[in-house]
């Protein structure tokens, strides 16, 4: 690799990947130099400009939380109270060969809101093995985070501003990891999983435990699942690294 670029192979497998990119309210916070936010857009705009459309490499984009209005319910965890906010995944480009139009929309993404990373997972799963998928081509997603799995589609109630397993938000971290489940399971009885999941932690608040077993398990050192990026420079070269393992992924599959 020279210059943030992926060095070629001489045969490509293409690749679909969706980018499954938390956007809540504390994706806002500085990150060294910068906002998460915006080391997030720089990185995965470089990712999407790593990958191989002539080559039949596919992109697409899922953010969460999507927030809209419902009837009220009531809350309890470590806050108590009530809304009527629901949050869920939001898929904001289906899988495409356009990389400038999915660059367009990151680039456009601004943060609020809870973290519902089972409904982003949701999302992702569907989007990658959606009507725009390739059947000859390998499913990606790549799973960024900064904060704790803390919706049920409603809010638990709990606050997920530091790290901390409260059994009141258990359910919320079991839906997360069940929807991971289901992609990296072998549907189709191929022989391997359906989809191969990375899994990028940002920042210091968040569930170690649960991002790691979301991530797909790792079969060669040299090619981890579970990333954690402490600064903009690190979630950058975490990015450049997965788009060097997405574009060799055949030794995966």
């Amino acid at each position: 690799t020279v210059a943030g670029h992926v060095s070629q192979t001489s045969q490509h497998i293409p690749v679909d990947v969706v980018n499954v990119l938390d956007i809540s309210g504390s994706m806002s916070a500085p990150f060294g130099s910068q906002t998460k936010m915006q080391a997030a857009k720089n990185a995965l705009t470089s990712f999407n400009n790593n990958m191989q459309p002539a080559q039949g490499d596919q992109v697409g984009l899922v953010t969460f939380p999507l927030m809209q209005s419902g009837s009220g319910y009531n809350y309890s965890c470590t806050q108590n109270g009530s809304t009527s906010t629901y949050y869920y995944g939001q898929v904001r480009n289906t899988l495409t060969s356009n990389i400038s139009a999915v660059n367009n929309t990151i680039n456009g993404l601004n943060p609020n809101g809870g973290t519902p990373l089972a409904g982003g997972l949701l999302q992702g799963r569907q989007t990658v093995l959606g009507t725009n998928h390739r059947a000859g081509n390998v499913p990606v997603l790549i799973v960024a985070s900064d904060g704790l799995a803390n919706i049920r589609g409603q809010w638990t109630g709990f606050s997920g501003n530091s790290y901390s397993s409260v059994s009141c938000n258990s359910g919320a971290e079991q839906d997360a990891l069940d929807q991971a489940n289901i992609p990296k399971a072998d549907a189709n009885g191929d022989g391997v999983p359906d989809v191969i999941i990375y899994s990028i932690a940002v920042g210091d608040d968040f569930n170690p435990a649960l991002l790691q077993a979301i991530a797909s398990p790792d079969t060669d050192p040299t090619r981890p699942h579970y990333f954690r990026a402490t600064d903009a420079a690190s979630m950058q070269s975490i990015y450049q690294q997965i788009a060097n393992q997405v574009q060799t992924i055949g030794s995966e599959c």
